[in-house]
């Protein structure tokens, strides 16, 4: 019994072995199955932190351009200068520019405050709501001037605030100071005001012609000098030319093509047709380009023209009288001649181109003037400065001349016959007369009067040494 006892717990121990075994085989198996899936789980822990990391790296990338924007917003706002103030729809203040922050007074403690509570002369409440609803509820801007006590004027504005999806979110106002436009617009205004009025008074048209269209625009006061109605106002360059006389046609021409050659200023003087077909006034036009393209041609003339009939109709005259003044001149042995400041032109008749023993009848000034003895010059200077500044409108003066290498006298008298607007000389006129031989009679006069002293200081001296006896 006790052999088979023993036996019997041996194959109990055998058997609680054999499955303790088993166990522990089925133990292991769950073991590596849990260990595999650990792994596996390891695995997919670190696939999602490599995701989570790369996200985290977008994520601060977003942050880094987020706050790059976010900077370059705010020194945009900066850098405009504007008075910017952003509302919610409640019209709680959000934010604002450092330029609304002096201009209405605000500071950090207004945010999130009702923008209706803010006491400032550039706010107007009930105008402010009443127009805030519009721009919430239907998205108009809104718009209007105001003035400050100071006299500062500023452009109010309203606009909707959207986001993304365009959807009001919100509103923006934007105060733009005008005071220097207004001031600019009030003197433009005043200087167009003397500007037309100085039209008026010179009684001058004004003109400008577009290069790409042809045509020429007019003033009211064109449609007075050629006493026409206004369907002349507007002329192609074809049509105006029908208005020149034909003989000026072709100088006109030349004249206005000048602009495309490197002028970019005309002036010329030429006929136009007025009311009937023999009647013709003379005009002056002046033009210069206001406008180029990018290649630098004119795209845009501007100009004015004058009626200066009168004026042609007495520089014939002048022109008449000073040929018969020429003539007379001519006959009595006086020199003539005239000179035009404004082109330096001086002209002289054949009596003094004879006199002075010149070579042409048409001289600038400057190459005469060396004509005369340098001694001689200062008191020209002055004599016929004075009238050429105005302080005087007549002068006489007596020089000499270099002729066949010796002096000779000319006595040159001169007087202004035309002054331009400013009152200086425009055209000045004047004689010339050979007194050579009155100052050699001078000279003679004078050698003779000097040798009679000479000889009455003598015989006094001889009376006074004869002794008394005599």
């Amino acid at each position: 019994n006790r052999i088979e006892n023993l036996e019997f717990e041996v194959k109990e121990l055998q058997n609680s072995l054999y499955c303790a075994i088993e166990e522990k085989k089925s133990s292991q198996e769950e073991l590596q199955a849990s260990n595999e899936e650990l792994r596996a789980s390891n695995e997919e822990l670190q696939s999602s932190n490599e995701e989570l990391h790369a996200i985290s790296l977008e994520h601060e990338e977003k942050i880094r351009e987020l706050i790059s924007v976010n900077n370059d917003f705010k020194n945009l706002l900066i850098s405009t200068d504007l008075a910017l103030v952003f509302l919610d729809q409640n019209l709680r203040i959000r934010k604002f520019t450092p330029v609304a922050e002096k201009l209405l007074r605000l500071s950090s403690q207004d945010i999130d405050r009702s923008f209706t509570s803010i006491r400032s002369e550039l706010i107007d409440i009930d105008s402010l709501e009443s127009n805030a609803r519009q721009t919430l509820e239907h998205g108009y801007p809104f718009e209007c001037e105001m003035k400050r006590g100071d006299g500062r004027t500023f452009l109010f504005r309203m606009l909707p605030y959207r986001d993304e999806s365009y959807v009001i979110k919100g509103i923006v106002l934007t105060y733009t100071d005008t005071t220097n436009l207004r001031n600019a617009e009030s003197a433009f205004l005043e200087s167009e005001i003397r500007f037309q009025a100085a039209m008026d008074a010179v009684n001058d048209a004004i003109w400008s012609y577009d290069v790409k269209s042809g045509f020429f625009d007019f003033s009211d006061r064109w449609m007075k000098i050629v006493n026409r109605d206004c369907r002349c106002k507007k002329l192609s360059f074809e049509d105006f030319v029908d208005f020149i006389y034909l003989d000026d046609r072709e100088a006109f021409k030349e004249q206005f093509q000048k602009i495309f050659e490197g002028s970019f200023v005309i002036e010329h003087d030429f006929r136009i047709l007025a009311n009937g077909p023999q009647d013709w006034k003379w005009v002056f036009s002046r033009g210069r380009v206001i406008e180029f393209d990018e290649s630098g041609l004119p795209l845009k003339v501007l100009g004015t023209i004058s009626d200066v009939s009168y004026r042609k109709q007495l520089d014939i005259e002048r022109q008449q009288k000073q040929t018969m003044l020429s003539l007379l001149c001519d006959g009595i042995g006086l020199g003539f001649w005239r000179y035009e400041p404004c082109n330096d032109r001086v002209i002289v008749d054949k009596v003094t181109k004879n006199m002075i023993d010149l070579d042409s009848e048409e001289y600038s000034l400057k190459p005469l003037f060396r004509l005369c003895y340098r001694q001689d010059r200062r008191m020209i200077t002055q004599k016929m400065g004075g009238i050429l500044r105005g302080n005087s409108d007549s002068a006489v003066v007596e020089f000499r001349v270099s002729r066949n290498e010796e002096a000779f006298w000319l006595r040159l008298s001169a007087i202004v016959s035309e002054h331009d607007d400013h009152g200086r000389a425009r055209i000045i006129i004047g004689f010339v007369e050979d007194i050579n031989n009155r100052k050699k009679a001078e000279r003679e006069l004078l050698e003779y009067s000097q040798e009679i002293t000479r000889q009455k200081e003598t015989l006094e001296e001889l009376i006074e040494n004869m002794p008394i006896a005599v």
